[in-house]
């Protein structure tokens, strides 16, 4: 369920329905929800659809402490800029920080609150150096992302963004582990490198390049390593790097740097790559069939790889239940398509392709699932695209 916290002068209305995201019937189901507040006066348990109660000064409120309850709570904008001053002035917990966050993020799936507010949200953020909250920080970055893949103007803003949000970790942690850091710390490197390459600034894509010009994969940082691969195959001016990457996959038993491997090589920007992996995913001599789903998710998740990756899993799904049937797990390209797909003509192309296989009981869930995910995702798209357009023209 979702709690609605709503502050009218000097009485908070507290009002619970069932959270949803994407298309969903109405419903009137209630649960006993214990409210945890940070407010000796409030009670235990919100069992009714709502309560009106006094709440008087200027004090954050705060419910689901600890992060407890299976419900997430919608703050009015007074609660909210609250609840964002303690987030600023240092006064929330790990736990509250990534809390808060999560929330807003599910609720702008929801469609309870603009996703444009993330950006503001995420500003409050820079001077977190937890990685647990950090990584609650990359999936917000990663939903942001959606809304500017068609807008490189706004992708620009979005990159400026983020390299400028994890800049102070960035100058803190640097490339290399430092004598006693915490293992937070080692494991936040990945991540906020993550961020400053997304950034593309041109000193940052040029360290990560001769990082690997002067290493081998084995002496890489592991936490590095893909992100590492990754900028020498999207940004690198060796055009045998992908060559070189795919033979050591075939070579190494590491699966590790399999793993990472099919990562970078997935990553590149060259439609001629791209398409050469693509009809490679059908050769198990070079792919193994337990990575060709992992290969296949991530060449969707590359834009400029993903119509074809999605017209290469039409195009050869005999193939892919004589191979995967067996083992019930040719139900994940239905399920990861959803998950990745996002425009009104995929959307379309998948219901036309996936329609006739209902029939079949072990992809049924799968693909009325998916489409009720693609649905949500594109109205999320084009409802709040315009907002977070202009909320990025700030930067």
């Amino acid at each position: 369920p979702v709690v609605h916290a709503t502050l009218a002068g000097s009485q908070l209305t507290l009002r619970q329905e069932q959270f949803f995201v994407g298309p969903h019937e109405p419903s009137s189901k209630l649960w006993p929800i214990p409210l945890r507040a940070n407010q000796a006066d409030l009670p235990e348990l919100l069992s009714t659809e709502s309560i009106t109660l006094p709440f008087a000064g200027t004090a954050a409120l705060h419910l689901n402490a600890d992060d407890s309850g299976h419900y997430i709570v919608n703050y009015d904008d007074e609660l909210r800029s609250r609840i964002i001053t303690e987030l600023k002035a240092g006064k929330l917990t790990n736990i509250q920080r990534a809390q808060f966050l999560h929330e807003q993020m599910m609720l702008a799936r929801g469609g309870y609150t603009s996703s444009a507010q993330l950006i503001d949200l995420l500003d409050a953020y820079r001077d977190e150096s937890n990685e647990k909250v950090w990584g609650m920080i990359s999936l917000a970055i990663a939903d942001l992302k959606r809304f500017v893949e068609t807008n490189d103007a706004a992708e620009a803003k979005l990159r400026l963004f983020v390299g400028s949000l994890a800049e102070k970790q960035f100058d803190r942690l640097g490339w290399e582990k430092l004598k006693g850091e915490s293992e937070d710390d080692t494991q936040l490197r990945g991540t906020i490198i993550g961020c400053m390459l997304y950034s593309e600034r041109p000193e940052i894509i040029a360290r990560a390049i001769d990082l690997y010009s002067h290493n081998t994969l084995e002496q890489l940082d592991p936490e590095l390593r893909s992100l590492i691969m990754s900028a020498a195959v999207r940004h690198g001016s060796d055009a045998t790097v992908v060559d070189t990457l795919i033979a050591t996959y075939q070579a190494t038993s590491a699966t590790d740097i399999q793993s990472d491997i099919t990562s970078a090589v997935t990553s590149s920007k060259d439609s001629a790559v791209l398409q050469r992996l693509i009809t490679t995913l059908t050769d198990t001599k070079v792919i193994r069939s337990q990575d060709t789903v992992r290969w296949y998710v991530n060449l969707l998740r590359n834009r400029e790889g993903r119509d074809a990756a999605w017209q290469w899993m039409r195009d050869n799904w005999a193939w892919i239940e004589t191979t995967f049937a067996s083992d019930k797990s040719h139900d994940y390209f239905p399920r990861y398509s959803a998950n990745i797909l996002g425009t009104q003509r995929q959307l379309q192309e998948y219901k036309d392709f996936f329609a006739p296989l209902r029939e079949n009981p072990s992809l049924t869930r799968a693909i009325d699932m998916g489409i009720l995910d693609l649905e949500g995702r594109i109205a999320l798209i084009e409802r709040d695209t315009p907002a977070v357009i202009a909320a990025l023209s700030k930067f």
